[in-house]
């Protein structure tokens, strides 16, 4: 009987083991901010590229893409804090049209790669003309400290507006441009008259 106990509890001590292993879930690349950011025409925005549920990352690549390239380009990229956190970093980036940044960026040296969630990179967009555009994510991959392919990356895109720039005036801001011209035209008659 005691024996049968003994049996019982070793059992349930691997198998509380096995079924208490910890369950990862897959990476995400996210576009922040998600909703859309607005800019004028001639302006620029910043938006972030964010992973989250990284584990063991030593490289990635992935190319943004703008869906309406007539409303914004991207114009520029910056390295994140997250991946370089782990060691040394080779970044990368070109720009084979306006509307495309093709990003990598990888772990030098041999080692773990890093775990958790982060900034990956920070991208630059010039408004151009007024509209919306999608940002969308194409040609991602992810790459362990072994080099292996890291399957069922998520990602989530992220969207622009332009506004157009030109202002229109108040009705209140035009009563007081017309108050001082008039204010200025009878001090210059007052003036010649004297």
């Amino acid at each position: 009987m005691i024996r049968l106990k003994m049996a019982a509890m070793i059992a349930g001590v691997f198998l509380a083991a096995a079924f208490s292993a910890p369950v990862w879930a897959d990476p995400v690349l996210s576009i922040s901010p998600v909703s859309s950011s607005t800019v004028s025409a001639g302006g620029t925005a910043t938006f972030d590229v964010n992973i989250t549920g990284a584990v063991d990352l030593a490289a990635f690549g992935f190319d943004l893409v703008l869906a309406n390239p007539s409303v914004a380009s991207i114009t520029s990229v910056a390295e994140g804090t997250f991946l370089s956190g782990g060691g040394t970093t080779i970044f990368a980036f070109f720009a084979p049209d306006n509307a495309t940044m093709t990003v990598g960026d990888a772990l030098t040296g041999f080692g773990p790669g890093v775990k958790g969630d982060g900034l990956l990179a920070t991208f630059t967009l010039s408004g151009l003309t007024a509209g919306t555009s999608s940002i969308d994510f194409a040609n991602v991959f992810l790459l362990d400290s072994k080099l292996n392919f890291i399957a069922n990356v998520g990602t989530q895109s992220g969207s622009v507006t332009v506004n157009s720039n030109t202002a229109v005036p108040e009705p209140s801001s035009k009563l007081l441009l017309l108050a001082g011209l008039s204010a200025l035209t009878l001090l210059a008659l007052k003036k010649h008259s004297a």
